[in-house]
């Protein structure tokens, strides 16, 4: 445990950090860091950028995995969101075309897999901008987190501070609005934290609900 932290109607009531950390030690977000991915798609879905059922080689291009090529146009943004890519999830978690094989069809296997990464690439192509930036303009800077992505072995891994987690935590609490700004459409917040498909009844869109 690196830090505990309870907020009640948006404030900090209990905040302790343990081990060495502090308030401005920045800590690794791991799988969390998927929701942070699923609502800057989110946002650029409502911004015109991309359409979530449309097919990711609509943005990436084909050849972006390893499956024949009528399988690769099965897989839409909304399977990455979805966890349903039908991509193999036993060869690694580097999201390089050698390793996202064809197991199934898009939307008939359910596995928690890395390819929903490649999300960031399609909100990059889609928007002209790098993830980064489009990151940082439309989440981070306006709720007021620190933190950044790094990437580590085919891996993008968010790191930030405690308060910027519950910052986000917020946001979500809120169904995407922060203060007076609806940043992220309420509709699609809703169905990113309700069943996203039939296989696995626990999954969101890159969200745990259970």
């Amino acid at each position: 445990t690196k830090s505990f932290m309870i907020l009640v109607n948006g404030r900090i009531v209990m905040e302790n950090y343990f081990n060495g950390h502090t308030p401005t030690s920045l800590w690794k977000w791991n799988s969390a860091g998927k929701t942070l991915t699923a609502t800057v798609t989110g946002i650029a879905e409502q911004e015109g950028f991309i359409n979530t059922n449309n097919k990711v080689s609509d943005y990436l291009g084909t050849g972006w995995t390893s499956a024949p090529l009528a399988k690769e146009n099965l897989i839409t943004c909304k399977n990455l969101l979805s966890m349903n890519s039908g991509l193999d999830d036993t060869l690694g978690d580097n999201v390089v075309p050698s390793n996202l094989q064809y197991v199934a069809d898009a939307g008939t296997r359910w596995a928690y897999h890395n390819v929903y990464v490649k999300l960031q690439d399609v909100v990059a192509a889609s928007t002209g901008q790098t993830w980064d930036t489009y990151f940082n303009t439309k989440l981070k800077n306006p709720i007021g987190m620190n933190g950044m992505w790094i990437q580590n072995q085919g891996l993008s891994v968010y790191w930030s501070n405690s308060r910027s987690m519950a910052r986000f935590g917020l946001l979500a609490l809120n169904n995407g609005k922060w203060k007076d700004t609806q940043l992220v459409n309420s509709n699609f917040m809703q169905q990113a934290t309700t069943t996203s498909q039939n296989i696995n009844l626990a999954y969101g869109y890159l969200w745990w609900l259970n």
